[in-house]
């Protein structure tokens, strides 16, 4: 089994279980303690919850993300209007987009507007009910299990809608970003829909304020290759700077 195949189900059997012993893990996958320590300690290092204890592991809930929208919304609410306009800027009329699920999305949602036939698909409650208002844009709902006080949709049945889907651009949400581990989410089931717009987008244009960047959450949404385009504010670290510059990722800063 490859090594992130391995942390990948580590990672799976904490969010699970809440510990792992190194015994266990030994066993599971049947492979030498030394190179389970050595997972640990990696996992340990880069995603914040996880805490290595004697004889294994433990996840710390407390330590993950959970902000409700009202409480996302209330943060940076300058930059992100800001970030949402320049974002809107980029799309084209009669262009197809996904909206993924934000606070930041929702300000580049209602900079769209003044466009014609626009088509935008999001599985967000609170953004589709704004663009439902606008009658040059036709709204599209991937609807399934909604997240309480996050007003989104993820699980199979979401992941499903965007399995045969083609579209010119997609707005990425990002809850943390991070040189070495890309993009991440604290949620699995969240990680993985976003995975599925990323396959459906001939653009990928990431949208995030500077305070997502330098940290890493629990799940692996997707590396820098996957992504074309950030939208961020002038926070920005300046190591991120210069490693979109040399990846060839284009960066628009407020």
């Amino acid at each position: 089994m490859l090594f992130e195949i391995r942390e990948k189900k580590i990672i799976e059997l904490l969010e699970q279980q809440g510990s792992v012993t190194i015994s266990y893990l030994s066993n599971y996958f049947d492979i030498s303690k030394v190179t389970i320590r050595r997972h640990i300690d990696k996992l340990a290092e880069e995603i914040t919850p996880i805490k290595r204890v004697r004889g294994g592991a433990i996840f710390n809930k407390a330590e993950t993300s959970y902000e409700s929208f009202e409480e996302k919304s209330k943060r940076f609410i300058e930059i992100k209007e800001k970030i949402g306009i320049l974002a809107a800027s980029l799309v084209k009329e009669k262009d197809t987009l996904i909206l993924d699920s934000g606070s930041t999305n929702l300000y580049v949602s209602k900079s769209l507007s003044s466009l014609n036939s626009v088509t935008a698909i999001t599985n967000d409650l609170e953004i589709a009910l704004y663009m439902a208002k606008v009658p040059n844009i036709k709204t599209i709902f991937a609807g399934g299990e909604v997240r309480p006080f996050i007003f989104s949709c993820y699980g199979p049945l979401t992941e499903n809608y965007f399995d045969n889907l083609i579209v010119e651009k997609l707005f990425l949400g990002a809850e943390s970003i991070d040189l070495k581990r890309g993009i991440t989410n604290a949620q699995i089931n969240e990680a993985n829909l976003k995975q599925k717009m990323i396959s459906c987008a001939k653009e990928v244009i990431m949208v995030a304020d500077s305070s997502k960047f330098d940290k890493s959450s629990l799940a692996f949404v997707a590396d820098f290759s996957k992504i074309n385009v950030v939208v961020s504010d002038d926070k920005i670290p300046k190591n991120y700077i210069n490693f979109f510059k040399e990846k060839g990722i284009k960066l628009y800063v407020v």
